[in-house]
Formats: structure tokens, C-alpha cells, sequence
């Protein structure tokens, strides 16, 4: 039996939420595995990349860190297949802006099941002020999907970025099937 042609395909994802959020503790843990508990706020979008290999092939995922204002965004996020939108669960206000955050995303992204809304700093539990079933009340009209995390001790984030990654492959199987179709 020869060897297959090899996979490679290569998926955007934005990285959005308000400052102090963790977006990029979150991307520092996935990609390196570490954890830095000084606090710089990232003032200009930065891309962190992770690849996951498989028998016949890699997907590659290019997360953009998007700094946690609305401003000069929407250049950011052209392209991106998927949206993750963190909040600080120890941070009521950073859940109220999660609407604006998915209301900018949903400009982009075509198909609001590849959006997830991500409750980080879950190892800060005696500081907690926002639980998971207010969360899913509060946004209910809208569809995503929900993870809890901590980017401090990892947990969830592997878990989280394999949900990401097989919904994205099952993106692309559909978009190749459409395409057999024509």
C-alpha cells in the first residue's frame, strides 16, 4: 500500500475579549506550556501558532491575540474560521462586553457554531462572580459554544482547542463534500 498524499491545512482563529481577560495566557499556555502571572497588555495583534499532526497530515492553527479594545479590530479578523471570546469569571463587567465582542465576530465568521465563549481564571474559584449558568442565560440568543479554563494551570485548554480543532475539520469535510457536489 503506497503512502497518501499529505494533509496540510491551515485554520485562523481570533482571539478576542477585553483587557485583562487572558487572551494571551491562554495562547502562551497552548503554544509553549507556560504561564507568566505578569500582567502586560498586548497593544498591537500578535499571532501564535500550533500544529497538530496527524498520520497523513497537519492542521495548523494561526490565533491571532487581538488587543482588548474595539478599535482597528475588523482588520484582524478577515479570514478567521473561528472566534474564541474570552471573559474573566472573576470579572462581571468583561462578560457584559462579550456581546459587542461577538456582534463584531459574527461579521466574519459565516457560521456561529465555530464561535466559543471561553470563562477563563477557573483556579481563582473563591473570587468566582460569574458562573457558568448565568453566563448561558444571559447570552442565550446567540450561538456558541462554552468552555471554562484556567491559562494558569491549563486546565480545559487542551480540551478546548481539540473541540476547535475537530469543528474546523468538520468545516473543511463539509466545504470538500459541497465542492464534489458542483
Amino acid at each position: 500500500m503506497g503512502v497518501g498524499k499529505m494533509f496540510e491545512k491551515t485554520f485562523k482563529i481570533a482571539v478576542l475579549g477585553d483587557h485583562a481577560t487572558g487572551k494571551t495566557s491562554l495562547l502562551r499556555r497552548l503554544v509553549y506550556g507556560e504561564f507568566d502571572a505578569e500582567y502586560l497588555p498586548t497593544t498591537k495583534p500578535e499571532a501564535f501558532e500550533r500544529e497538530y499532526r496527524f498520520r497523513n497530515g497537519v492542521v495548523r492553527l494561526v490565533l491571532w491575540d487581538v488587543p482588548g479594545s474595539l478599535e482597528e479590530v475588523d482588520e484582524n479578523l478577515y479570514g478567521a474560521k473561528a472566534g474564541l471570546l474570552l471573559y474573566d469569571v472573576c470579572r462581571e463587567s468583561s462578560l457584559r462586553s462579550v456581546r459587542r465582542w461577538y456582534e463584531l465576530l459574527s461579521k466574519f465568521i459565516r457560521d456561529k457554531s465555530h464561535i466559543w465563549i471561553v470563562g477563563n481564571k477557573i483556579d481563582l474559584e473563591s473570587s468566582r462572580k460569574v458562573e457558568a449558568e448565568k453566563v448561558k442565560e444571559k447570552l442565550r440568543d446567540i450561538n456558541f459554544n462554552y468552555f471554562e479554563i484556567s491559562a494558569k494551570t491549563g486546565k480545559n485548554v487542551e480540551i478546548l482547542f481539540k473541540s476547535i480543532l475537530r469543528s474546523l475539520i468538520e468545516l473543511q469535510l463539509e466545504e470538500v463534500k459541497m465542492r464534489l457536489r458542483d
